[in-house]
């Protein structure tokens, strides 16, 4: 369970974003979002707590390059949702991981967060 932890959401799919708000609520998470874009994710962490986020690799106005930098220097664990292979990034790997298309149920994606959240709390 996410007991009330804010969660970023940042889908460019309208459908998957949904689906997405609907299983951080149902796992007892506060939804931070959804948003489509960047630089509506870089507003909302600049302006709310965000205890953990699920972000999609390409939203509307890019790639997410910059905001994945953002939550790895503000140690904020994520999952990050792609249809293409990625290297892993070499700072904070325990606080990030890479979905697969055949891993972005919501289901599957809030359980991958919990592993991330895990790993990050034992890290402290």
């Amino acid at each position: 369970m996410l007991n009330g932890i804010p969660i970023l959401i940042a889908e460019s799919d309208e459908r998957m974003a949904v689906e997405l708000a609907f299983a951080v609520e149902e796992s007892k998470g506060i939804i931070v979002g959804p948003v489509s874009t960047v630089a509506g994710a870089m507003s909302l962490l600049d302006t709310q707590a965000v205890g953990a986020a699920i972000v999609n690799d390409n939203l509307l106005d890019g790639r997410v390059n910059s905001l994945t930098e953002v939550l790895i220097e503000r140690a904020v664990p994520f999952v990050l949702q792609t249809a293409c292979a990625m290297p892993a990034r070499p700072r904070n790997p325990n606080s990030w991981e890479t979905l697969s298309i055949h891993d972005l149920m919501s289901d599957k994606v809030i359980a991958h967060l919990l592993e991330r959240l895990s790993l990050t709390r034992d890290k402290s």
